[in-house]
């Protein structure tokens, strides 16, 4: 049952990442690709590799936006130990919630912006890079994300 949660929740955040319908959707695609590693990208190299938990999932969209990756066997304790880590590391908690059944932060540094969230033994990392005039455009589609995911 976990694993179909999980594959319904990696299955969610690529739908919604991508956008939806028109010439858009097709320049936005996403591709969501199973991992058991810790990937090797500009995304991933700018942040600590958590310590915890199992790379299961990549989302990559076709126009290189953004970057998640998802973390499976990981434990509520060991993702806010890895939020700290961010924070050691000089990024900044921009935003946070927590709820019975899940915790979200915002977090940044230098024009890195990562969206995380923690439910079901899963810890998904949304990356993405600052680029002139797409920072606020980056933020609404967290935003939907985590409303859409979690009901924020």
């Amino acid at each position: 049952m976990t694993h179909l949660i999980r594959t319904l929740l990696i299955a969610a955040c690529a739908l919604l990442l991508s956008g939806c319908g028109g010439p858009q959707a097709e320049q936005n695609a996403a591709a969501v690709t199973e991992i058991n590693a810790w990937p090797q990208n500009q995304y991933t190299e700018a942040i600590p590799q958590p310590p915890d938990g199992t790379p299961s999932a990549a989302v990559t969209p076709a126009d290189g936006s953004y970057y998640a990756i998802f973390l499976r066997d990981i434990t509520r304790e060991q993702s806010r130990d890895y939020l700290d880590l961010l924070e050691q590391d000089g990024f900044e908690r921009v935003f946070s919630a927590e709820e019975k059944s899940f915790e979200s932060a915002i977090l940044q540094k230098d024009g890195i912006s990562l969206h995380l969230a923690y439910s079901e033994e899963t810890l998904g990392i949304y990356i993405t890079m600052e680029q002139p005039a797409s920072a606020e455009a980056d933020e609404k589609r967290a935003d939907a994300t985590a409303s859409a995911l979690f009901g924020i």
